[in-house]
């Protein structure tokens, strides 16, 4: 896993609510 992947999961986390 890259570190752009995790970034991304991340964001996408902050997105939905965590």
């Amino acid at each position: 896993m890259s570190c752009r992947a995790v970034w991304m999961w991340l964001e996408v986390a902050v997105m939905g609510g965590l």
